[in-house]
């Protein structure tokens, strides 16, 4: 997090320049104004009138100015978006499965820090409760920050770009899948994924991950609900556009 917060550090620095750059601008008016007092006054109008505070205009330059340089700061309305909905049979699904608490359930699309649906759908329903995914800000291979760490797994990725080729244009997900760059379904049908991972790839990871139910958000007859009923066997339980496989 240290990255996100260098800019605290700044905002102190900036306001402590503006604030003794007022006090020197108020100074240098005073001495200006000082100085041509002497100039036009005696000796004896000096001696009076060279450490009167600054005129009613001078001030008012001044604190202008100061407030010019603060408009940048004020806060600006924050951008808005349509939420992704949640998805039909959602709950349904996930009540269906009688999980234990904190059990992990690998929900696709695997949550990442550019898709994001999944962790939505968990934050409106609280479930699951536990879920395969998501992002921080960890160090990379190079040991350097990054968001999501060493990145997203190969197979996770690839079960995402599966979910997403299924997605019809009218599909309610498909902005999701465009703004995580992942081609959606055309005219024609569902779009090429790519190269496949290895069988013994994707069992390894199902077995790190260890999930106690396999969530897809997709169609009966997409591509993604084939992969995972050839790989995982008949599902569990059906609902709307949920399909859970309990592990």
């Amino acid at each position: 997090m240290l990255p996100d917060r260098f800019s605290i550090v700044a905002d102190g620095v900036a306001a402590a320049l503006m604030a003794l750059g007022i006090d020197a601008m108020s100074e240098l008016l005073a001495a200006r104004r000082r100085r041509s007092a002497r100039r036009r006054l005696s000796a004896r109008v000096e001696d009076v009138g060279g450490d009167r505070p600054l005129s009613g205009r001078a001030r008012a330059a001044v604190l202008g100015v100061a407030a010019l340089a603060c408009l940048p700061l004020l806060p600006r309305p924050l951008a808005s978006a349509t939420a992704v909905s949640l998805p039909a049979g959602w709950t349904r699904t996930l009540t269906a499965l009688h999980l234990p608490s904190g059990a992990p359930v690998l929900v696709v699309p695997v949550p990442t820090n550019i898709l994001t649906p999944a962790m939505r759908w968990q934050a409106d329903t609280g479930q699951p409760s536990s879920m395969v995914g998501g992002y921080f800000i960890g160090p990379g291979a190079g040991g350097q920050a990054y968001i999501g760490g060493t990145g997203v797994s190969p197979v996770a990725w690839y079960f995402d770009r599966l979910w997403a080729a299924g997605l019809r244009p009218a599909s309610p997900f498909a902005v999701a899948a465009a703004a995580a760059g992942l081609p959606t379904a055309g005219q024609a049908g569902p779009t090429p994924v790519g190269d496949v991972p290895a069988l013994a790839q994707v069992r390894a990871d199902l077995a790190a991950w260890h999930p106690a139910a396999v969530v897809a958000v997709t169609a009966a007859s997409s591509p993604l609900a084939s992969y995972l009923a050839a790989l995982l066997g008949p599902p569990t339980i059906q609902s709307g556009m949920v399909i859970a496989w309990r592990q």
